[in-house]
């Protein structure tokens, strides 16, 4: 008897629902195994896993430099995963991945993983905060 596991039968599920917004386009095509930065509203598409990455929002808890905190915080990209390409129906999942808490990645399927490399700009104490850009990078195993 075949065996479904959990990450196929979700893909399936997901695969039956069909998503009512826009289309949304990629503004970087990057390698495989290759660290790539993103903006917050930006979106990379790879065609082999087929994947589009959109860095949705930002949440940053660092502590600022030159500032004395009992707790170092924490940086966190909210990434919207959609399965197969920006124009195709598919699921979009919603994953956070974290600068100094867990998880600082996730795996995509059984042969990919998404993980954060960094998150910036770091915050400096009584500085206005630029846009913020996540470093990831999409690793095959």
């Amino acid at each position: 008897m075949m065996r479904i596991t959990p990450w196929i039968y979700a893909l399936a599920l997901a695969g039956c629902s069909s998503t009512t917004g826009p289309a949304v386009t990629a503004d970087l095509r990057p390698p495989l195994n290759q660290p790539f930065t993103l903006e917050v509203g930006q979106a990379a598409v790879f065609f082999e896993p087929a994947l589009l990455i959109r860095f949705a929002t930002a949440a940053d808890s660092r502590c600022p430099t030159n500032v004395y905190c009992v707790w170092e915080g924490d940086g966190v990209a909210s990434l919207v995963l959609h399965v197969g390409p920006g124009s195709g129906d598919g699921p979009d999942l919603s994953v956070d991945l974290h600068t100094n808490l867990q998880p600082h990645s996730t795996p995509w399927g059984p042969y990919y993983e998404i993980r954060l490399l960094s998150l910036d700009p770091y915050p400096v104490y009584d500085q206005p905060q630029g846009p913020y850009r996540a470093t990831l990078i999409v690793e095959s195993h």
